[in-house]
């Protein structure tokens, strides 16, 4: 015979973790909705963006195609499209660093991650990546580039290249899980 929810006990650990799972999950979407970004949900079959004033939109319009560049991290990071088609740009900030005069890894691998999505020409988002650390970036401008490598129904596969002053600093390989 199966019991109904409210005949079910939990132990006490498992009642405890799903509180704070709520909790922190309320927290994370006040968060967003104050700085006025939407919350990602999942309604009617599709990831869809709930925004604070209650209206949603599919996802795959919210992410960064070769076209648009949205406003999100990306352009909080300070990411921006370049002059030649396919580029973005990049002018490193103190917060940016690791050390002095060296930037962070992070900042390296997204801007790699990022300039390659941007050649895959439809909305996507990372599956794995792989970076390779070449050279020591600085805090002067930095200059991505993507090219896609192989792109199917479900996953893409692009590089990114990251270069300082026409000197290759950062690549990645990046697979792509295809949005639309």
């Amino acid at each position: 015979m199966k019991k109904s929810p409210e005949e079910i006990v939990m132990p006490p650990l498992v009642a405890k973790a799903e509180r704070a799972m709520k909790e922190a999950v309320s927290k994370a979407i006040a968060e967003h909705w104050r700085a006025g970004r939407p919350v990602h949900i999942w309604r009617d079959e599709q990831v869809v963006a709930l925004y604070p004033d209650g209206t949603t939109r599919p996802s795959k319009e919210a992410f960064l195609t070769p076209d648009v560049f949205t406003p999100n991290f990306n352009a909080a990071l300070g990411l921006r499209p370049g002059d030649e088609p396919g580029t973005l740009l990049l002018d490193p900030r103190p917060e940016h660093q690791v050390a002095p005069d060296v930037v962070h890894f992070a900042i390296l691998t997204t801007l790699a991650e990022i300039s390659a999505a941007s050649a895959v020409g439809a909305p996507v988002v990372p599956a794995t990546v792989t970076v390779h650390l070449l050279s020591r970036a600085r805090l002067a401008p930095l200059v991505g580039k993507g090219r896609l490598l192989r792109k199917g129904k479900r996953l893409a596969v692009a590089e990114g290249e990251v270069t300082q002053d026409g000197q290759l600093v950062a690549k990645a390989t990046v697979q792509f899980a295809v949005l639309s």
